[in-house]
C-alpha cells in the first residue's frame, strides 16, 4: 500500500507477505524525505518489479522509486505540465498525460524515452 499526504511525503507497507495477510494493523514506512516539490500528481505501482512511479505537479518531474530500498532510481524533468501517469506491469513502459499530448514512453536505465505520441490534450 502507498500513501501520500499534503506534506509531499510517501509511505509504504506490504499487506501480504508470501500470500499471507499481515493483520489488521499496518506500520507505514516513511520514504524519509520530500518526494516532490509541491503536490504529488499521481502514482503508479509496478506489478513485477518493486518500483513505483510518481509525478510532481509543480516540479514537472517523474521519479521512479524502489519501494524495497526506498531509493530513487530515476528522475526526469519535463517542460510541460504533467496530469497523469500509468506504469506497465513489467515496469518497462509508461504512459504519461501532458497538457498537450499523451505520451507512450520506454523506461531505460538512465532516462525515459519517447516511443509514441497521441494528440490527446489534458489527460
Amino acid at each position: 500500500i502507498l500513501v501520500t499526504c499534503r506534506e509531499m511525503q510517501l509511505w509504504s507497507e506490504r499487506l501480504f507477505v508470501h500470500d499471507k495477510f499481515t493483520g489488521p494493523e499496518v506500520d507505514l514506512v516513511d520514504f524519509g524525505y520530500s518526494v516532490h516539490l509541491g503536490n504529488i500528481g499521481g502514482l503508479s505501482v509496478c506489478r513485477w518489479k518493486p518500483i513505483v512511479l510518481s509525478i510532481g505537479c509543480q516540479d514537472r518531474s517523474v521519479k521512479i522509486w524502489n519501494y524495497e530500498t526506498y531509493d530513487v532510481e530515476l528522475v526526469q524533468i519535463f517542460e510541460d505540465d504533467i496530469y497523469s501517469v500509468s506504469l506497465h506491469p513489467t515496469g518497462l513502459y509508461t504512459v504519461i498525460g501532458f497538457s498537450d499530448k499523451l505520451r507512450f514512453m520506454t523506461i531505460m536505465i538512465d532516462e525515459i524515452v519517447l516511443t509514441k505520441e497521441f494528440s490527446i490534450r489534458n489527460c
